[in-house]
Parts: C-alpha cells; structure tokens; sequence
C-alpha cells in the first residue's frame, strides 16, 4: 500500500489489512481506544471502562494476566443484562480488548466491526469514520522509515512523557512547535495539527518515547 492510499482510504478495514506487522501493545491500545468511543451512560459503562483501564495498563505492563482475565470474566458475565442487538455488540467489542491473546489484526477487525454496529443504524457512518481516525493516530504506514534529528531536544521527549504519563492527549497539538523548533520530520508535526483526536499509542508520541 502506498502512503497517498493510507491517507486518503476511507474505510479502516481496508487499513487495518496492513496491520499485521504491529506490536501486540499497539492493537491492544487501539481496540481500548475503538471500544472507548462507543461507551454510552448505562449501568455497564463503568464497568466497561474499568476493564479497557486494565487493558491499557496491561499493554503498558502494570497490570498482570490474572487482573486482565478478572475483568474479562465479569465483562462476560454482563452479557447476560444486555436486550438490544447494539448492546450485545459492545459486550464483544470489549471481551475481545481484555482478552489474553491480541495476535494479528483480525482482533482489531472484530472489534471495529461491533464497534460501529453498537451504535444506532443512523450513525454507522460517523462512527467508521471516527474509527478510521483512529487507526491514523495509532499507527503509521511509514513510522518506521521517519528519521529522527541526530541530537534530539530533550524539552521534547519530557512534554511527550508528560502527556503519555497524565493520559491527556488533547494536549498532542503542543507538540507542534516543539517538533518543528528541533527540526524533527513534517509528517510528525502535520499529525499533531490535524485536527483528529489523539488516544494512547499516538504514534507520534510513542516514536519519541521508543514505545513500539
């Protein structure tokens, strides 16, 4: 796939066909990121969002298989309250993000795919398109070819750890003018400005932290 079709696709299936190649920690704070969007103010949210919690650490390492599978089996428990189509779609959206095996893309398939079905029919449309934003925050069809400037500023790496540490990712477009002050490549400072939400595993932030 060439870079102009990365960017200009439409669908993020058709993106996530080149996913293969990344790292489990990637596809798992993607599907966190996925399942966190379609989250609604039911019973079942909160502990819906306590689990893509564990999720998030597990990938980061701070959270163990035992705390993950815990929070997998009471997401699997709620099933049972679920009564609409959208519901019982969410319910497998987040059992398939807390689950201990995040090998491939089809993962992060199957959980777009319930994803946008957990929505009401009317907003299938947004919301693949909301997902498609997410797949370009978190991964980059070239990241691995961006070359970074010989002598990095360290006043970059330090605002990058703050916000990967705090969690708040609004604050990715105040990489900008950091990035362009040190001379680092455009692609990274056009991603901060793009106007899209950014989520953990921003692969801007994550190329200046040596996450993979």
């Amino acid at each position: 796939m060439k870079l102009s079709d990365w960017n200009t696709l439409t669908k993020p299936h058709r993106l996530m066909a080149r996913l293969d190649d990344a790292s489990e920690r990637k596809l798992r704070l993607f599907c966190c990121a996925s399942v966190r969007r379609v989250l609604g103010t039911d019973s079942l949210s909160d502990l819906y969002e306590r689990a893509i919690e564990c999720a998030e650490r597990f990938a980061d390492g701070s959270a163990t298989e035992s705390e993950l599978h815990e929070h997998y089996q009471a997401v699997d428990e709620s099933q049972s309250a679920t009564v609409s189509y959208e519901q019982r779609m969410l319910v497998h959206a987040v059992r398939w993000t807390v689950g201990r095996e995040m090998n491939g893309s089809s993962i992060c398939y199957s959980v777009v795919a319930a994803a946008e079905r957990s929505v009401p029919r009317s907003e299938y449309e947004a919301e693949s398109l909301a997902q498609l934003h997410l797949v370009r925050d978190i991964f980059y069809l070239s990241a691995h070819e961006v070359e970074l400037p010989g002598e990095e500023d360290e006043a970059v790496r330090l605002l990058a750890r703050e916000i990967y540490e705090s969690g708040d990712f609004l604050r990715v477009p105040e990489l900008a003018e950091t990035l362009t002050a040190g001379g680092f490549p455009e692609a990274m400072v056009e991603h901060c400005l793009d106007g899209a939400p950014h989520v953990r595993g921003c692969w801007v932030v994550d190329l200046l932290l040596d996450y993979e």
